[in-house]
C-alpha cells in the first residue's frame, strides 16, 4: 500500500513541476542570449528604465558630408539658368523657302510657313520685304499670312516700309498688320487714308475695328470739306465714337449747311443707339 502512495506522490510531485517550468521565461535563442528588450521612450527622451533612448536618424534628414580625401556629388544645375541666346543670323535657302511658299501641296507650304517662322526677327523682316516683291501672289500671300501670326509692335518700321510696294496685297497687309498695334504713328496713317479714294474703305473699315483710341484722330475729318471724307469719318464714328463723338456731331446739325443731311443723322442716330446698349 505505501508504494502505491509513493507512485502517486511522485507523479504529482513531476507534473506540478512541468507546469512551473512551462510558465517560465522563454529559453534563450542563443548561447546565453535571452530576447533584446526594446526600452519605451520616455518624456524628454528617456526610457522606462530611466536611460536615454537612442532615436533613428529621420529620413529627411541632411545627408553626412563626404569623407576627407573624396570628391563630392555635383550640385544639380538650376532651373533659373538663362538659356543659351538664339542666333541672330541663320543661313536662309532662300530659292527652296520661295518653292514651298508657292507650292499647291498644303504639307510643302506649312514646312514652308514654320521654316519662315523660325528665322531670327531681324532676318525674318529683310526676308519679307524680300518675299514682298515677288512676282507670285502666291509667294506674297502665303509670307504675309505667316508673318502676321508673328508680327509685334517692333515689326512697325518694316510694315512702313511694305507701304511703298507696287503691289496692292502687299499694302493691304501691310495696313492690317499695323491696325492690330494702334498707337499715333498707325492711327496717323490710318485716318490719312481717309483722303485716298483708293483705300478709304479699308482705312475706315480698320479704323473702325481699333474703337474709341482713334477717336481724337478721326473727329477732325467729320467737318472735313470733302463729302466723301466726311461720311467715312461718321462711318468710323458710328463704331469707335464715344458722348464726344455725339456731341460733335449734334453740334453739326444745328449748322444751316447739315440740317438737312440725311447721312449725319442716320450716323448720329446709330451712334446713339450704340452707346445706349453698351
Amino acid at each position: 500500500m505505501s508504494s502505491v502512495r509513493l507512485s502517486w506522490f511522485v507523479a504529482i510531485f513531476s507534473l506540478v513541476f512541468y507546469c512551473g517550468c512551462s510558465s517560465g521565461q522563454p529559453a534563450a535563442t542563443e548561447e546565453g542570449a535571452g530576447p533584446t528588450p526594446v526600452p519605451a521612450a520616455g518624456t524628454g527622451g528617456e526610457t522606462a528604465s530611466g536611460g536615454t533612448a537612442t532615436l533613428a536618424t529621420p529620413a529627411s534628414a541632411p545627408p553626412a558630408s563626404a569623407p576627407p580625401g573624396t570628391t563630392p556629388p555635383a550640385e544639380p544645375a538650376s532651373s533659373e539658368e538663362e538659356a543659351p541666346k538664339p542666333p541672330e543670323r541663320i543661313e536662309v535657302n532662300l530659292e527652296s523657302l520661295v518653292t514651298g511658299l508657292q507650292s499647291t501641296v498644303a504639307t510643302q507650304v506649312f514646312t514652308a510657313g514654320e521654316y519662315f517662322r523660325q528665322i531670327p526677327a531681324g532676318q525674318r523682316r529683310e526676308v519679307l520685304l524680300n518675299l514682298c516683291k515677288h512676282a507670285d501672289p502666291n509667294v506674297r500671300g502665303n509670307t504675309w499670312r505667316v508673318f502676321s501670326t508673328v508680327a509685334t509692335k517692333e515689326d512697325l518700321a518694316t510694315l512702313s516700309e511694305a507701304l511703298l510696294s507696287p503691289f496692292n496685297d502687299v499694302r493691304i497687309a501691310a495696313l492690317e498688320n499695323m491696325a492690330r498695334f494702334p498707337n499715333d504713328q498707325t492711327i496717323g496713317v490710318l485716318t490719312k487714308l481717309l483722303e485716298n479714294p483708293d483705300d478709304r474703305e479699308l482705312a475706315a473699315g480698320l479704323l473702325s475695328k481699333i474703337g474709341p483710341a482713334c477717336e481724337a484722330a478721326v473727329l477732325p475729318y467729320a467737318t472735313h470739306a470733302d463729302a466723301n471724307i466726311r461720311r467715312a469719318a461718321w462711318d468710323v464714328l458710328v463704331d469707335a465714337g464715344t458722348r464726344k463723338s455725339v456731341q460733335a456731331l449734334e453740334q453739326l446739325t444745328t449748322l444751316p449747311q447739315f440740317q438737312k443731311d440725311e447721312p449725319l443723322k442716320r450716323s448720329l442716330e446709330k451712334l446713339r443707339e450704340r452707346l445706349r446698349k453698351s
